[in-house]
C-alpha cells in the first residue's frame, strides 16, 4: 500500500511539472560599457575609433567634407591624461593636458605657444555625481564662453544652453528606456566632444552624434534657429542604438510643428560596436 501511495504521489508531481508553464526566455541585458568603433552620417560624415586592451579609447578619427580631425588619447592609471588634436589642413597640432581637480571638476590646458588663435586654449568642466557635465567654461582667442546643462531625476539631459549676450537653449525630451552609448564613460566623451566641437566647429558643444545622457532622446528643440527634431532608433541585441533616423522642421516661431510639417532627413546615423 505504501508503495502504491508513493507511485501515485510521484505521478502527481510529474503531472504538475509537465503542466507548469515554461519559463520565458530572458531579454538580453545591456552591456555596461559598449564601445563604438564607427559612426557614419549619410556617408559624408565618418567617425572611426580604436581601443586598447583595457577598453580605453586611444584614437578617434573624424572626417567631414574636406576636413579630417584626429584625436590621440593617452592614459595614466586608466584616466585620460593627454589628448592631441590635429586637422589635416593645418600644420599645427594641439596637445591638451587633462587635470583632475577633484571627482567633480576637470580642467583642460593647451600647449598653445602661438598666442591668440581660433583653437581652444583652456576649459573648466564641472560634473554632477553621475559624471554628467553641468557647466563648461572655455577660452578661445582671449574670449570666454560658458555652457550649462540640466538633467532630470533619471540622468537624462533636458536643457543645454550657450551663455553669451543672451541664452538660446536646446530642449531635449521624450526619452526611450535604452542605454546611451556615451553614458558609461560620460566624462571622457564630454572632453572629446568639447575639443572636437571647439576646434572643428567653433563655439558648439552639443554632441554631433549622440547626446550624452543615460537614455536616448526622441525629441529636441533649438531656440536659436527654431529647429525641431524627432529621432527614432533601431537597436542591436544589447539594446544599443545602431541606427538613428531623423525628422526635422525649421520654424519661424516657438509654436510646435504639426506631424505633417516634419521632413525626413536622408542622412541617418549608423553606429557599429565592438564585439
Amino acid at each position: 500500500m505504501k508503495f502504491s501511495y508513493l507511485i501515485s504521489a510521484f505521478a502527481i508531481v510529474l503531472s504538475i511539472i509537465s503542466c507548469s508553464p515554461k519559463s520565458k526566455k530572458e531579454e538580453p541585458k545591456p552591456i555596461a560599457n559598449q564601445n563604438i568603433t564607427s559612426l557614419n552620417r549619410g556617408g559624408f560624415h565618418r567617425h572611426d575609433m580604436t581601443y586598447d586592451s583595457l577598453g580605453n579609447l586611444i584614437t578617434d578619427r573624424q572626417g567631414e567634407d574636406n576636413h579630417e580631425a584626429l584625436l590621440k588619447i593617452s592614459y595614466e592609471k586608466n584616466l585620460a591624461k593627454t589628448i592631441s588634436f590635429e586637422l589635416n589642413n593645418y600644420n599645427q597640432t594641439r596637445l591638451y593636458t587633462i587635470n583632475y581637480v577633484n571627482a567633480n571638476e576637470i580642467t583642460i590646458e593647451s600647449d598653445d605657444r602661438f598666442g591668440a588663435s581660433q583653437w581652444l586654449s583652456s576649459a573648466n568642466l564641472k560634473f554632477n555625481a553621475s559624471g554628467l557635465v553641468e557647466s563648461i567654461t572655455t577660452k578661445i582667442n582671449f574670449y570666454t564662453y560658458t555652457f550649462n546643462y540640466r538633467y532630470d531625476a533619471k540622468d537624462n539631459l533636458t536643457y543645454a544652453e550657450t551663455v553669451e549676450s543672451f541664452t538660446k537653449p536646446v530642449i531635449y525630451e521624450d526619452y526611450d528606456d535604452k542605454p546611451n552609448p556615451y553614458y558609461a564613460k560620460a566624462k571622457l566623451w564630454t572632453i572629446i566632444n568639447l575639443i572636437k566641437s571647439q576646434n572643428f566647429r567653433l563655439n558648439r558643444v552639443y554632441p554631433f552624434d549622440f547626446v550624452i545622457s543615460k537614455n536616448n532622446p526622441r525629441k529636441s528643440f533649438s531656440q536659436a534657429n527654431k529647429f525641431y527634431e524627432k529621432l527614432s532608433y533601431t537597436y542591436d541585441e544589447n539594446s544599443y542604438p545602431v541606427k538613428v533616423t531623423r525628422h526635422t522642421y525649421v520654424g519661424s516661431n516657438d509654436i510646435p510643428p504639426l506631424e505633417s510639417d516634419y521632413k525626413l532627413d536622408p542622412n541617418a546615423i549608423e553606429a557599429t560596436y565592438e564585439k
